[in-house]
């Protein structure tokens, strides 16, 4: 009997020399590795100057790691750009992608991981107060002006009758659709979700063609 037809069937399609390979007894698999692999030490140079000092001064008050602060801080940034920069990888093609960051703090408890991901998430939090002061503003406003619309609904309704008691239809059709079309009600104008469904997420993101940042504190990773 030949050695392939020794060898287990779901061996029968490697490559020959990883087959010999694993069929030389002077080869022995080597241990996995075991531990936690060392971290590249932060330099504050990753960042952009406009950053380190912010990075540096809430890592300093929260006496956390700067690069917790500094990633969730890259990520938020991202937020704001959205997909107002692409990349195409392609020369001579129309291929365009919208690159998506992503960023997680490890570290173990009591690492001050979650007041770091507040303070970096903080300048988002404030966008999002911002437009929600304007979304109130545009609601109240966009309330007056649909009542100033149905009053000159009506009033063109009272004149489309008198043309059309005149005989006079196409005019009366005229009048009519000058105010046909609704008003567009404000949206409000989101960066940070937290937890929502696939059928809101499609919706806010329909609202937001910019782009949203998920935000989740406390995973449990597995060990």
């Amino acid at each position: 009997m030949s050695t392939h037809e020794q060898i287990p069937s779901f061996l029968a399609e490697m490559p020959e020399r990883a087959l010999a390979s694993y069929l030389n007894p002077g080869i022995l698999p080597k241990p996995l590795p075991s531990g936690v692999a060392r971290v590249m030490p932060w330099h504050d140079e990753l960042l952009p100057t406009a950053l380190q000092e912010y990075v540096r001064d809430i890592a300093e008050r929260t006496q956390c790691p700067p690069d917790f602060v500094g990633v969730a801080l890259v990520v938020a940034v991202s937020t704001v750009v959205g997909r107002k920069f692409t990349i195409h990888p392609k020369q001579h093609d129309d291929w365009m992608v919208v690159p998506n960051q992503w960023g997680v703090i490890i570290g173990r408890p009591s690492a001050m991981k979650t007041p770091a991901l507040k303070q970096a998430m903080l300048p988002l939090r404030n966008l999002e107060s911002r437009e929600r002061e304007r979304y109130g503003q545009a609601q109240a406003e966009h309330k007056a002006s649909s009542e100033l619309l149905d009053m000159k609904r009506n009033a063109a309704r009272a004149k489309a009758k008198k043309l059309l008691d005149g005989g006079d239809e196409d005019a009366a059709l005229a009048e009519l659709n000058r105010l046909s079309s609704d008003m567009q009600a404000p949206v409000l104008r989101r960066y940070i979700v937290n937890d929502s469904t696939v059928e809101k997420l499609g919706e806010l993101l329909n609202e937001n063609p910019n782009g949203l940042v998920l935000e989740r504190d406390e995973r449990v990773l597995p060990h």
